[in-house]
């Protein structure tokens, strides 16, 4: 829903206070991805759960990202590196570290954990995006290079890789690479399209 329409809400059928744990934290994480980190944390109750208990990992994870997001790096990254202590693959608490430590200029550690996200999660265009900014951030346009046109070949087909590899050649003006890159999309689109239809 974030990547189809971020401007506008689900209907939810109910006050988000009343969802249960899951749908809060899903709601909330929602909220995260589209801008609304303050709506977030309203939604979650402004306060982090008892670090201690591992039940609470994803409940403060989409926390501490909101705080990060809300501007309050500090209390943000001693709630993520808590968790990433506990679990070390966790997908929500590596993001939101690795997009705070780029933030605050330390880009070397933000892509060891971006690295640790496309390692655990690969199939997730998104963090390959992550660690393509990040290598960007930290003016590695190689290394950013390299990461977006892996994660097509690894996940042809996909929308948002493809967009950001169309930018890549047409800021270098490579005509006829843009024009090759739209016919294996198209090809490729076409395909799954097919093989939808036949099940």
């Amino acid at each position: 829903w974030a990547d189809l329409a971020p401007n506008s809400y689900p209907r939810l059928g109910t006050d988000p206070a009343k969802l249960p744990d899951d749908g809060k934290i899903a709601f909330a994480h929602y909220l995260n991805r589209i801008g609304r980190a303050d709506q977030a944390l309203a939604v979650l109750g402004r306060k982090a759960r008892p670090l201690q208990d591992r039940a609470n990992a994803d409940f403060n994870a989409v926390f501490a990202e909101a705080l990060f997001l809300e501007g309050q790096p500090r209390p943000a990254r001693q709630i993520l590196d808590h968790l990433l202590r506990e679990e070390p693959d966790d997908a929500v608490a590596l993001s939101a570290r690795a997009r705070l430590l780029s933030s605050l200029g330390d880009h070397r550690a933000a892509t060891i954990d971006a690295q640790r996200l496309v390692t655990s999660y690969g199939t997730i265009a998104d963090y390959r995006l992550l660690l393509a900014r990040i290598y960007r951030a930290n003016r590695d346009a190689r290394g950013a290079d390299r990461t977006l046109w892996d994660a097509y070949r690894d996940l042809s087909g996909d929308e948002k890789l493809y967009k950001e590899v169309q930018k890549v050649l047409a800021a270098r003006e490579d005509q006829e690479g843009l024009a090759r890159l739209k016919s294996d999309y198209d090809e490729e689109r076409y395909s799954r399209l097919m093989k939808e239809l036949a099940l």
